[in-house]
């Protein structure tokens, strides 16, 4: 996984991204699910869940992780994006931290619940969105053009 996940870096990244030690270098790997617009909007032309969120990322951020890349997990196919975790509040050693520290969020799923029923919402606002979007071009309001 962490050779596919290197490929997919550019290559001068790809050299920064050798020069690192496994312990010195954390990165969060996140599994990539289908988006919640393909009900409505078709499967991604990329191909890749983790990839369609990398490529994405680098759309719309001037400026994203370096190390921002995509990778597959052999036999299981399931598909991630990666990302350096960064503290960016200085409020630990992420690398002196153990498995207690890093379970900061308590024990109970009562941040998992609040994350998941915002990500419904986002999901719902998206829907409402679309259907907007799909009626107004249906009544001529506004034109749509087919992406190139």
């Amino acid at each position: 996984m962490v050779e596919g996940y290197r490929e997919t870096l550019a290559e001068e990244r790809r050299d920064l991204f050798d020069r690192f030690r496994v312990d010195r270098l954390i990165l969060q790997v996140k599994e990539a699910q289908p988006s919640v617009l393909e009900p409505s909007a078709g499967a991604s032309p990329l191909g890749h869940h983790g990839r369609r969120v990398v490529v994405g990322q680098r759309l719309t951020q001037a400026a994203s992780d370096v190390f921002l890349g995509w990778c597959e997990a052999p036999g299981t196919g399931r598909q991630y994006y990666v990302r350096q975790l960064w503290d960016v509040k200085g409020q630990g050693d992420l690398l002196a931290m153990g498995r207690s520290e890093l379970t900061y969020l308590g024990r109970s799923d009562r941040f998992d619940r609040a994350i998941a029923d915002y990500s419904a919402a986002c999901a719902r606002t998206n829907e409402a969105d679309h259907r907007a979007l799909l009626d107004a071009i249906g009544s001529g309001r506004i034109e749509a053009v087919a992406p190139r």
